[in-house]
């Protein structure tokens, strides 16, 4: 099985809109080998709220991570568009 996990705020909705990766996330969903996650720094203070959202805008998910550490920038040798010279980018920021 395949864990796939998407950013929530501003990633799958943006202005309290649908984008397009929720459509590829949709996909993804209907494939048994995936496991689809949405993951937000959002508080668990609004899980509901949070949930309620993502129902509003029929967003295919199996679950709900809140409470992402919150940071200006995330590095991780997984994302997309993730580069091995990024040490060298932020040591120029």
């Amino acid at each position: 099985m395949k864990v796939i996990s998407f950013d929530l705020d501003g990633t799958i909705v943006k202005d309290d809109k649908r984008t397009k990766v929720a459509d590829v996330m949709d996909e993804l969903f209907e494939n048994p080998n995936n496991f689809i996650v949405v993951y937000t720094a959002r508080s668990y203070s609004i899980f509901h709220e949070t949930r309620e959202l993502l129902t509003k805008h029929k967003i295919k998910y199996h679950a709900l991570v809140m409470e992402k550490i919150r940071a200006d920038i995330y590095v991780d040798d997984k994302g997309i568009g993730y580069e091995k010279s990024i040490v060298a980018k932020l040591r120029n920021r």
